[in-house]
């Protein structure tokens, strides 16, 4: 085999598996990008459900203690992410639910809880 036949082969073999190499993480991420869509919509419902039965119970205190919890866990995150893109490519209701989770804490700054003696 010729140098120049090896070399377009070479070239071929490169393209195909980049290709098909790209076809395949494609496929990976949008497989992972659904699971984590679901998960995410699952974590919801069991979040709406939870907080929803205390309510119904009267469990008013409980139900805003689930309801703190989630908004002290998914702050962090969106402001992280949020903060990672250039100020002209945030998104401006990102940047509102921010503004308003700002001015709900200094409404109801976050309450640290002092363990108990038995933990």
């Amino acid at each position: 085999m010729t140098k120049k036949k090896l070399s377009i082969y070479l070239l071929i073999s490169f393209l195909c598996g980049g290709y098909l190499g790209g076809e395949l993480f494609g496929y990976i991420s949008s497989r992972a990008g659904i699971r984590l869509a679901i998960e995410t919509s699952a974590n919801q419902v069991v979040f709406a459900l939870r907080t929803l039965d205390e309510l119904k119970r009267g469990n008013n205190a409980e139900a805003i203690k689930i309801m703190e919890k989630q908004l002290n866990d998914s702050i962090p995150y969106l402001e992280k992410k949020v903060n990672e893109l250039p100020p002209e490519k945030r998104d401006p209701y990102h940047i509102k639910i921010l503004s308003m989770n700002s001015e709900y804490r200094s409404r109801n700054p976050v309450k640290q809880e002092t363990p108990s003696p038995n933990n």
